[in-house]
C-alpha cells in the first residue's frame, strides 16, 4: 500500500483515538511512580555514595536533578513591564 496523507490519517485513526487514554501507558506510569516513591528516602544516601566514589558523576547527577528543584529562568524584556510589577501606583488619602 502506497503511503499518502490519506493512508497516514487512516492509520493514525486506527492506532489511537483522540481523548482515549492508553491503558498500557497508564499502567507503566503507575508502576514507575510506585518504584520511584519507594526510592525517595534513599536519594540523599545514594548521592553521598556517588559523591565519595565518583565526583564527576555526582556533579552530573546534581545538574540533572536541578530542573526539578529550581524553576526555569525566564528572560525579562526591559521594554515590557513585568507582570509582577504594577505599571501604576495609586495612593489614596484616608482622612483621620
Amino acid at each position: 500500500m502506497k503511503f499518502t496523507s490519506e493512508s497516514g490519517r487512516l492509520a493514525g485513526m486506527k492506532s489511537t483515538r483522540r481523548g482515549v487514554k492508553d491503558t498500557l501507558t497508564e499502567e507503566v506510569k503507575s508502576i514507575l511512580r510506585l518504584a520511584i516513591s519507594n526510592e525517595v528516602e534513599r536519594i540523599p544516601e545514594a548521592l553521598e555514595e556517588l559523591r565519595q566514589s565518583d565526583c564527576k558523576a555526582y556533579i552530573d547527577a546534581i545538574i540533572k536533578l536541578l530542573p526539578f528543584v529550581i524553576s526555569k529562568a525566564v528572560e525579562e524584556n526591559p521594554d515590557r513591564p513585568s507582570a509582577t510589577w504594577p505599571t501604576e501606583v495609586v495612593f489614596q488619602v484616608v482622612p483621620e
